[in-house]
């Protein structure tokens, strides 16, 4: 535990200030640290006009070492982060947010930060914190030889953004988490007019979908991992899956990154025939 003070906390009103302290000491592992930085990285490529300003926060010590930051945007959780862990810093985070009213739905982060963000959180305010999920965060650097199933990967076309949208809101609902807004169908279009979303068909079925998201300099994660009900068992999706690792990694990215269930042994398994393996885990809170 650092227990060196005293400690100084920003709000950070422009994301360019935040980005400049942040980013770099997120960078330094960013395997650990894909999920904050590419959103660090969206934000940057987003015009600040189309969406609602974004909870920046940053705790550094008297040498302007970063201590610990915070990051949110919309509805979503609160992203914390603190590295090597600083108990101190996370206190004065959750102490000033509460001080100025801040009503927060969760919080996620790596389980050492998150776990004692919580913990601060529910000691300032009425709050309890709930544990909603523990999903494990994967790199993959080298694809493993895959046996590939009856099919092909497509990039999905304008005229599948309904199917998407259907596997989008089906999938938020089997998963039950609360740190997920539903999707529309301009969001979808936009995901398929970038060129993020994917598709594993049969024939002219598509059987399973999955979409880029939160790029960076150096990596890129895979999302919404998703098989039609009537469809699986067959391995479409991890086909899909280790098909666009090997497009990404062909054309430059170092790595790619994913979130998985850490309490779901299959996917986990899955996954790591693929060629991803285990690098944290993140601790997803609920607060009542």
């Amino acid at each position: 535990m650092t227990t060196e003070a005293p400690l100084s906390l920003t709000y950070h009103a422009l994301l360019a200030d935040f980005s400049v302290l942040v980013m770099p000491v997120l960078e330094q592992n960013e395997e650990k640290y894909a999920l904050p930085l590419g959103l660090c990285y969206r934000l940057q490529q987003t015009s600040q006009a189309e969406q609602p300003k974004p909870l920046m926060v940053s705790i550094s010590s008297r040498a302007d070492e970063l201590r610990a930051s915070a990051l949110r945007t919309s509805l979503h959780y609160l992203i914390v982060q603190s590295e090597p862990l600083c108990e101190p810093a996370l206190d004065l985070l959750a102490n000033s947010l509460a001080e100025r009213g801040i009503a927060l739905p969760g919080a996620t982060g790596v389980s050492d930060a998150s776990d004692c963000f919580a913990r601060f959180w529910e000691g300032y305010t009425s709050a309890a914190a709930s544990l909603e999920t523990r999903q494990r965060a994967y790199a993959l650097r080298e694809l493993k030889p895959q046996q590939t199933p009856l099919g092909e990967l497509t990039k999905a076309q304008p005229e599948h953004a309904i199917l998407i949208l259907e596997w989008l809101l089906a999938m938020i609902a089997e998963t039950g988490s609360a740190n997920q807004s539903a999707w529309t169908i301009s969001e979808v279009s936009t995901l398929i007019q970038d060129g993020n979303a994917c598709l594993w068909r049969v024939g002219e079925e598509p059987a399973a979908m999955a979409f880029f998201n939160r790029h960076t300099r150096r990596s890129v994660a895979i999302s919404g991992v998703y098989t039609d009900p009537e469809k699986r068992g067959r391995g479409y999706a991890t086909a899909l899956v280790a098909g666009m690792c090997g497009q990404e990694l062909a054309s430059g990215r170092e790595f790619v990154t994913l979130f998985t269930d850490a309490e779901n042994p299959v996917s986990n398994a899955v996954y790591q025939r693929v060629g991803f393996y285990p690098v944290c885990d993140y601790h997803q809170y609920r607060f009542f």
